[in-house]
């Protein structure tokens, strides 16, 4: 049968559990982007799927959700208090509604009434005045989360000790955490572990690709890639 055309202006795209689909689906041992780009399309195709074969209205409309129909999961409420539930959000443009959004979208997916770690990916690393006050900017929108008590902690990802100190210095909210991805830095600058051990911040090492780019170059349609960790 064929495909119904799918023309939807804006979707909702939910992987569900990536770790399930690699342990039911491909043998070999994926990279990170190639895992999160392998977990998306699977979702959404068996999702176009069945959309198709029920000639579902989901199909012609303003919004879609797409969420995989064998690997989504929610939190438990009764589990909830023995989780750390972080997100890593990577917003494709510093818009501080496309960041909020994003958030509030997390925290339904997953039935939870707030999560306990955010780290903010900003959209591109350049130290000039416009990107600085950019993220600046894209900082508060997460202060004001955390100021509702919807998140406990807020982190970023792949600051270098300039723009760590930037952020730092103008932040009402400091950042809990600096995620420095080990690819792109073989050895940690001793210049950032001295920065962020004088002012309380945790360095932690991550897999994740910076900015994780290459996926944009393909989905440069998205407003917001979400990524979600849960730990015992």
């Amino acid at each position: 049968m064929a495909a119904a055309p799918f023309d939807a202006k804006s979707l909702l795209l939910n992987s569900g559990n990536i770790a399930k689909l690699n342990r039911f689906g491909s043998p070999n041992v994926l990279s990170p982007v190639d895992e999160i780009t392998s977990g998306l399309s699977s979702a959404f195709q068996l999702w176009l799927s069945e959309q198709s074969e029920h000639h579902d209205s989901n199909m012609h409309t303003d919004h879609a959700d797409c969420r995989h129909p064998l690997f989504t999961e929610t939190v438990e409420p009764s589990e909830r208090d023995d989780l750390l539930v972080t997100v890593k959000l990577f917003p494709s443009d510093f818009d501080t509604a496309i960041l909020k959004e994003a958030f509030t979208t997390a925290i339904q997916e997953l039935n939870v009434a707030h999560l306990d770690n955010v780290i903010l990916c900003f959209p591109f690393h350049s130290q000039t005045g416009s990107s600085l006050q950019s993220m600046k900017s894209l900082w508060k929108g997460l202060e004001d989360l955390q100021k509702r008590k919807l998140v406990t902690n807020l982190s970023v990802s792949d600051l270098d000790k300039p723009e760590l100190e930037e952020l730092y210095q103008s932040a009402e909210l400091k950042p809990f955490l600096n995620q420095i991805n080990v690819a792109s830095c073989c050895v940690i600058p001793k210049d950032l572990i001295a920065y962020t051990k004088s002012n309380d911040i945790k360095l932690v090492i991550t897999a994740d690709p910076r900015g994780l780019s290459c996926l944009w170059i393909n989905m440069s349609h998205w407003r917001c890639l979400v990524c979600v960790c849960v730990y015992m």
